[in-house]
């Protein structure tokens, strides 16, 4: 709780509740790349988001049951992994579902987490090729491959990402053909919750 009130300053406008320290690397470098690309208008940071690591799923629970982002009176969103492809899928889409039902803005990501939206350029300087499927387990097929731990490998790897290899990585077709951007749309989504607040505070 403590790491958490140093996260949030006067300035806080939101918080962005995700599983691990290395989700907050990879929501700021996201957000930085789609801003440059011209996608976003802002990245989280500079709309006034806190991003806070919860330490996974299970934890949402209690800031969900014990209200603890309520009780800094700030709007609060959530990004978990779907876990696609392993038995958490289900529990998790469960807790999208709770937590919606609550009016709360949370999205899992399509694929089965973060690493599996790296793109195969970032592995060019190691002499690899790695493609990813969307259910499979990324960060072993990274260690397997490279020895980088299985728990660095999103801080290491995502920092290579341009704003066309995230373009490639977030881009999905509906199930009429649209094309879509998985992450640009996220991101859009909750910088909403700033400007909602910021009109309803203006009056």
């Amino acid at each position: 709780m403590e790491n958490v009130i140093n996260t949030i300053t006067l300035n806080t406008k939101a918080l962005l509740l995700l599983e691990g320290q290395g989700d907050v690397v990879f929501i700021r470098h996201l957000c930085e790349k789609l801003k440059e690309g011209g996608v976003i208008p802002c990245t989280l940071k500079e709309a006034g988001f806190a991003l806070v690591p919860t330490g996974g799923c299970g934890n949402l629970k209690a800031w969900s049951t014990l209200k603890l982002a309520e009780q800094f009176e700030i709007p609060w969103c959530v990004l978990l992994d779907s876990d696609l492809g392993t038995p958490e899928a289900i529990k998790n889409t469960e807790t999208k579902e709770e937590l919606e039902r609550q009016g709360i803005k949370i999205y899992l990501t399509r694929k089965r987490e973060p690493e599996n939206y790296l793109h195969n350029d970032c592995f060019s300087s190691y002499g690899l090729s790695i493609n990813f499927s969307d259910t499979e387990d990324a960060k072993v097929t990274i260690n397997q491959h490279t020895r980088i731990s299985k728990t660095k490998a999103l801080e290491h790897f995502w920092p290579m990402m341009t704003f066309e290899n995230i373009r490639q990585s977030e881009r999905y077709l509906t199930e009429s053909g649209e094309e879509k951007f998985e992450f640009t749309e996220m991101i859009l989504d909750f910088l909403t919750l700033v400007n909602e607040r910021s009109v309803v505070t203006s009056h």
